[in-house]
């Protein structure tokens, strides 16, 4: 009725931003991270069964790493971060014995930290006045994917899923008071907050593992992909009154490729 797994990842990451279908900022670099899973299949609870389906999971990712960043000039080294949480039901199906078909849903939440803050005025070139700023963004959505799963002989299995994430609701944060000029001034400018409305994401895996007596080890490919499009704009201010300039977040794309290595107990 309890299954952990733990696992460790390594993917690649481009990050690109689009005006008028022009690219005109991009971050690329590898990650390294950490996966947690606890999976709860209430086999001895009928009425439990029949409301929530096979299983409840909880799923936690944690993940960090180096960018270079391509757009108002270019920095190597930027120390990112990211975590994201799930929620998730679904039913095991049989199509025969050996053969398992899992369709799913929940919820997500997804936070990744841009390192930009970490690098003072005086070393960036390319950026006339200001010095660059923290970032953060935040998702909000709704996973539904399938899971097929087929045993073989001698312990071994292969699997994979795909899933399609609805979005919820999403906020682009950029922090404005990080800023200073190049004599080291502060700008003055108060952070800003764009809500972001549209959007969706996808994911792809395919795994093989390898069952022992008291654990199972896996091995993971996957795609994940993320497109969002332009936030509502918001005000710029200084000291809680606006200016009179307004921006946007643009249209973006996230893509992640990468493996994963698990153990399940």
């Amino acid at each position: 009725a309890h299954e952990f797994e733990w696992g460790t990842e390594r993917y690649s990451y481009l990050y690109r931003e689009f005006v008028n279908d022009i690219e005109f900022v991009r971050f690329k670099g590898f990650y390294n991270g950490l996966t947690l899973s606890y999976t709860f299949r209430p086999v001895d609870i009928d009425a439990l069964a029949d409301i929530v389906g096979s299983f409840l999971r909880a799923e936690l990712r944690y993940a960090t790493g180096r960018v270079n960043y391509t757009g108002s000039g270019t920095w190597n080294g930027l120390k990112d971060y990211v975590y994201e949480v799930r929620g998730l039901a679904g039913r095991d199906l049989y199509i025969n014995p050996l053969l398992k078909f899992t369709p799913y849903a929940g919820f997500g939440y997804r936070y990744l930290n841009n390192g930009f803050q970490a690098i003072p005025a005086r070393v960036i070139e390319g950026l006339s006045y200001y010095s660059a700023y923290k970032r953060e963004s935040k998702y909000l959505y709704v996973p539904v994917g399938v899971e097929l799963y087929q045993e073989l002989p001698r312990g071994w299995g292969i699997g994979g899923n795909v899933e399609y994430d609805f979005w919820m609701a999403g906020e682009q944060a950029s922090h404005f008071e990080d800023m200073f000029s190049d004599t080291g001034i502060p700008a003055g400018w108060d952070a800003m907050y764009n809500k972001q409305k549209k959007g969706f994401g996808r994911y792809g895996s395919l795994r093989i593992d390898k069952a022992f007596p008291k654990m199972k080890l896996g091995v993971e490919a996957y795609y994940r992909y993320w497109k969002i499009e332009d936030s509502q704009p918001a005000d710029v201010t200084v000291g809680g009154v606006p200016i009179t300039t307004t921006l946007y977040e643009p249209q973006n794309v996230t893509q992640e490729v990468g493996v994963k290595v698990g153990l399940t107990f």
